[in-house]
């Protein structure tokens, strides 16, 4: 069990066990391609879109930021 302020889903689809274990975060964000997956009907947050390119989009945009703080 974890209960993380923020709990990013890149993909997943909220088996019942992994809902289980991760019900109790504060914001639950969910990319997923299925916006009827489970796990985006208890998100607080849904992104639809490909997991993968949504990752990779938000890793540009930190390292991004990152470097125009430095």
């Amino acid at each position: 069990m974890v209960t993380p302020d923020v709990y990013l889903a890149f993909g997943v689809s909220g088996a019942v066990q992994h809902l289980v274990g991760m019900r109790d975060s504060r914001t639950i964000v969910a990319i997923n391609r299925d916006r009827g997956a489970d796990l985006c009907r208890v998100a607080d947050v849904v992104v639809e879109g490909d997991a993968v390119a949504v990752a990779e989009a938000l890793m540009d945009h930190l390292e991004h930021e990152r470097n125009r703080g430095a």
